[in-house]
């Protein structure tokens, strides 16, 4: 796999240093994590796509996620934690295994971006 840079939309708890160095172990740079209006969008050429953590969902992160639909830059919503449901569509999740890595680059690459369970990520639900 290419070297590919994701950016991480979420408060300073979002990423630990173990998923960090988990998914630059999978040739993925974690950008982040930033603030929603802290992001400079002259720069989404640079991302492959963005990991939004669910828990920061506020006015000006959807002003932001609808930039990144007109700039067609892919986002998907995640938790960090492992509080995962054990019913119904799973969510994504932002850590450091290995599945999880794999399952948030291929929906992210994903021309359909469709989720784990057939659950569309971001907006497109």
């Amino acid at each position: 796999m290419p070297q590919f840079k994701v950016l991480v939309i979420g408060d300073p708890e979002t990423l630990s240093e173990t998923t960090r160095f988990a998914w630059q172990s999978a040739d993925v740079t974690l950008e982040g994590p930033v603030a929603p209006d802290t992001i400079d969008l002259a720069n989404v050429r640079d991302w492959a796509g963005a990991l939004v953590d669910i828990s920061v969902l506020d006015e000006s992160l959807m002003d932001l996620l609808d930039s990144f639909d007109r700039l067609k830059l892919p986002y998907i919503f995640v938790i960090v934690g492992t509080s995962v449901p054990t019913d119904g569509p799973q969510p994504y999740v932002l850590g450091p295994e290995p599945a999880d890595i794999r399952t948030l680059m291929q929906a992210l690459l994903s021309d359909d971006r469709k989720g784990p369970g057939g659950t569309a990520p971001g907006p497109h639900s």
